[in-house]
C-alpha cells in the first residue's frame, strides 16, 4: 500500500522530545514516506532527529494550528506523488504506540470505508461555542489521528474542502471549522467512515471515551495511543464532559503492564507543564512503607541512602530510633542545642552529628556538603516545630500563657506523618529504582484547620523563586494561574542527583541573603528540582494518614458546600463553584470599582445557574457576523465570517 503520513509538530521551545522520535520510529514501517510539517521553529538537534524518519520537512509559521499544518502538508504532496492509496494525518499530541501497530492497520485495511480515525467524539452535547451551524456537536472523528483513502483523495471533494477552509486563529475555531465538521460533511456526500475504537458500552457514559476511559481502552481494547493531556487535565474535569484524573491509572498500567518507556512521558510533561498542573492530574499516591515485599538486596540499597535529620528534639530522636528502619544508611543529624546533640549521638552512635544555628534544607545540605553526594538517594526529615523555646511544664502550666499548643501539635503531626511515610528507606529507594518516571517522594499534605486552604505564592514570591532558579541554572515553566506544588513540612525522599543545583559551587559565592527565600518557598523546591531532571513527584503515605485526610476533607467540603449550595440550581460542585465565583466578584466591586456592565455581568453570574449563564454569555447579535456554514463551500466570504467576540 502506498501510504503517506503527514505529521504536524509544534513545540514552544522548538525541542523534539524522544517520545516523538519513538512515535515516528514505530510508524515509519507502515508508510512509503512521512512528511513532517513544523508549526513555528525547531532547534538544530530536533531537525536532525526528524529528518531521520521524515523524507520531507516543511517549516512554516505557527498559524492555523494543526489544521493548517495538515492543509499545507496535503498541498505539498498532492502534486508530487501519484497513486496514493491512503494519507494518515497525525500530530504530536499523542503518546505511544503501546501495542504493535499492525493490529490497528490490518484491522482498518479490512474495512470497506473511505476515511477513518483512531477515535471519535460521541457528540450530542450543546455546541456552546456557536461558531458553526450545529446546535449540538455532531459525532465526529478526532483529528489528532485520521486517514483518508484513494477514492476520497482523488474525488475533487477533498481538494474543494481544503481550498475553502476558512482562516483559523484559535483552538475553538480549529475544532469548529474542521474537526467538528469534517466527518459530517463527507458522510453526507456519501463517503463511508469508521474508527479503530468502535462504539461500546462507554458511549452512553461519556462524550470523549479516549479521555474518560483511556486505561480501559488500552487494557481491554488495545488502543495504541493516548492523549498527552491525560497527564495534564486536572481531576476537577471529572465534573465535565471531558473527564480528567485518569493519569494515575494510566502511568501505573504503562509502567507495569507494557514495554513502553514511561520516562518518555515524564521527560516531555515535566519540560512543558508546570509541576502543580501535572501533579494534580496524576494524583500519584503510594503506600510504599506498608509493603510486605521482601527486598533481596535491601542492605545494599540502604547503604546508598543518606538520611539527613534537621533540628530534632530528644523525644523526636527517640521516636525515630524506634519507628524508622535506617539500617545501613548513612545518617547526618543537625541539632540546635547541646542536649539534643547528646541524645542524637546516644541513639545513633554511627551518625555524623553537628550542632549549629543553620535552618532550612538548602543550608543544612550544604553544611554536610560532599559527604551527601556519595549516596544515590537522600531522605530529608524535617523535625522543626513552631517554637523550640516554649515547652510544656506540668508543674508550671499557669505561667505559660503564651504557649500555642495548636501550632506545636500541627508541626508534630507533620513530623509524625513524614516519619511514617519514609520509615523504611530501602522500600523508598526500591520504589524509585522500579519506577524511573518518579524522582521525589513527599508526604501527603494536611487538609485540616489552616491547611484547608493553600495560599499561592504572591507575585513577589514567584519573582524571587524564579530568580533563585535562574541563579542555579534551572529554567522551567512556572505556573501563572495555579500555585506551585507545596510540600508542607519540608520532608522528602529523592534521588540525590536532583539536588545537584543546590550543591553548585556558585551558591557558596553568592551573598547569603540573595538565597534566603523563606520556609514557605523552600517547601516548593523538591518537586521543581525533580521536574528539572525530567522526573515526576509522588506522594508516599500510609493508609492511616489517608483515612484521616479523606474523612476530614470530606467533612470540610460538605460543611462548606452546604452553606453555599441549594437543592435546586446549585446542587453540584461545578455549579457551587460558579456561584461562589460570582458572589466573590460581586463583593469585590465594593473595593475595586467596576463598570455598570461588569456589575450586571457579576450579578447574573451569582444569580443564574451555570447552564443559563453560559447560554446568556454565548448569545450573539445578528449584526456581529454570520456563523460558518460548512455546507456551502465555495460561497462568498461573508458565509465564513466569524464572531471575534467569542
Amino acid at each position: 500500500m502506498n501510504r503517506i503520513g503527514i505529521f504536524a509538530f509544534y513545540d514552544i521551545d522548538g525541542i523534539v522530545d524522544d517520545y516523538v522520535i519513538y512515535l515516528l520510529e514505530k510508524m515509519l514501517p507502515f508508510f512509503s514516506r512521512i512528511l513532517c510539517v513544523v508549526n513555528g521553529s525547531i532547534d538544530e538537534i530536533g531537525e536532525k532527529k526528524l529528518k531521520k524518519y521524515c523524507s520531507e520537512l516543511l517549516i512554516r509559521p505557527n498559524e492555523g494550528y494543526d489544521t493548517y499544518a495538515y492543509k499545507e502538508g496535503y498541498d505539498f504532496i498532492k502534486d508530487r506523488y501519484e497513486n496514493i492509496d491512503e494519507i494518515i494525518f497525525f500530530n504530536d499530541s499523542i503518546f505511544g504506540p503501546f501495542f504493535p501497530l499492525d493490529e490497528m492497520f490490518s484491522k482498518m485495511e479490512r474495512k470497506d470505508i473511505d476515511f477513518w480515525g483512531l477515535s471519535r467524539y460521541i457528540g450530542g452535547d450543546k455546541n456552546v461555542w456557536g461558531l458553526n451551524n450545529f446546535d449540538c456537536v455532531p459525532e465526529h472523528i478526532q483529528t489528532f489521528f485520521w486517514a483518508v483513502r484513494k477514492k476520497m483523495i482523488y474525488s475533487g471533494d477533498f481538494d474543494n474542502y481544503w481550498r475553502n477552509l476558512p482562516e483559523i486563529a484559535n483552538y475553538k475555531e480549529a475544532v469548529s471549522f474542521h474537526e467538528m465538521i469534517f466527518t459530517d460533511y463527507f458522510s453526507k456526500l456519501g463517503y463511508k467512515w469508521d474508527c479503530f475504537i468502535e462504539p461500546g458500552w462507554y458511549d452512553g457514559l461519556c462524550l470523549y471515551p479516549l479521555m474518560s476511559f483511556p486505561r480501559i481502552l488500552l487494557e481491554h481494547y488495545r488502543c495504541p495511543f493516548i492523549k498527552r493531556k491525560s497527564f495534564i487535565d486536572t481531576p476537577d474535569l471529572l465534573n465535565s464532559s471531558v473527564k480528567g484524573g485518569e493519569g494515575f491509572a494510566l502511568i501505573n498500567y504503562l509502567s507495569q503492564e507494557t514495554d513502553y518507556d514511561v520516562e518518555l512521558i515524564s521527560k516531555n510533561i515535566t519540560r512543558t507543564t508546570p509541576v502543580d498542573k501535572y501533579f494534580e492530574a496524576l494524583a500519584p499516591v503510594f503506600f510504599i512503607c506498608e509493603s510486605k515485599k521482601r527486598i533481596e538486596n535491601s542492605e545494599d540499597i540502604s547503604s546508598n541512602v543518606s538520611v539527613v535529620i534537621e533540628n530534632p528534639e530528644a523525644f523526636q530522636i527517640d521516636m525515630i530510633s524506634k519507628v524508622a528502619d535506617f539500617k545501613n544508611a548513612e545518617i547526618f543529624i543537625y541539632c540546635k542545642n547541646k542536649s539534643d546533640e547528646i541524645a542524637a549521638i546516644e541513639k545513633f552512635p554511627n551518625a555524623v552529628v553537628l550542632n549549629g544555628d543553620k535552618s532550612g534544607f538548602i543550608d543544612i545540605i550544604n553544611v554536610f556538603g560532599d559527604r551527601l553526594r556519595t549516596g544515590e538517594f537522600l531522605l530529608y526529615l524535617n523535625c522543626t516545630t513552631a517554637d523550640k523555646q516554649i515547652k510544656y511544664n506540668p508543674s508550671d502550666i499557669f505561667s505559660q500563657t503564651d504557649v500555642d499548643y495548636s501550632n506545636l501539635e500541627k508541626d508534630f503531626s507533620m513530623f509524625y506523618n513524614s516519619l511514617h511515610s519514609f520509615k523504611n528507606v530501602a522500600l523508598c529507594a526500591d520504589f524509585l529504582l522500579r519506577r524511573k518516571e518518579f524522582g521525589v517522594l513527599i508526604p501527603l499534605n494536611p487538609t485540616h484547620d489552616v491547611f484547608c486552604i493553600d495560599i499561592p505564592m504572591d507575585a513577589q514570591e514567584k519573582e524571587r523563586m524564579q530568580s533563585m532558579l535562574s541563579g542555579i541554572g534551572i529554567k522551567l515553566p512556572l505556573s501563572e494561574e495555579q500555585e506551585q506544588i507545596r510540600n508542607i513540612g519540608g520532608s522528602f525522599f529523592c534521588y540525590t542527583k536532583i539536588l545537584k543545583p543546590l550543591f553548585n559551587d556558585s551558591l557558596k559565592k553568592v551573598e547569603e541573603e540573595e538565597y534566603v527565600i523563606g520556609v514557605s518557598l523552600t517547601e516548593y523546591l523538591p518537586p521543581i528540582l525533580a521536574q528539572n531532571e525530567g522526573k515526576f513527584t509522588a506522594v508516599s503515605t500510609t493508609s492511616e494518614i489517608v483515612s484521616g485526610r479523606l474523612f476530614t476533607t470530606n467533612r470540610l467540603l460538605k460543611e462548606l458546600t452546604g452553606e453555599i449550595g441549594t437543592a435546586d440550581k446549585f446542587n453540584s460542585y461545578s455549579r457551587i463553584l460558579h456561584r461562589t465565583k460570582g458572589t466573590l466578584e460581586f463583593y469585590e466591586t465594593f473595593f475595586n470599582p467596576k463598570s455598570f456592565r461588569d456589575r450586571i455581568y457579576m450579578v447574573l453570574m451569582a444569580l443564574l445557574s451555570k447552564k443559563h449563564f453560559m447560554r446568556f454569555r454565548n448569545m450573539k447579535k445578528e449584526n456581529k457576523g454570520v456563523k460558518y456554514h460548512y455546507d456551502i463551500f465555495g460561497s462568498t466570504e461573508n458565509d465564513v465570517a466569524k464572531d471575534k467576540t467569542n
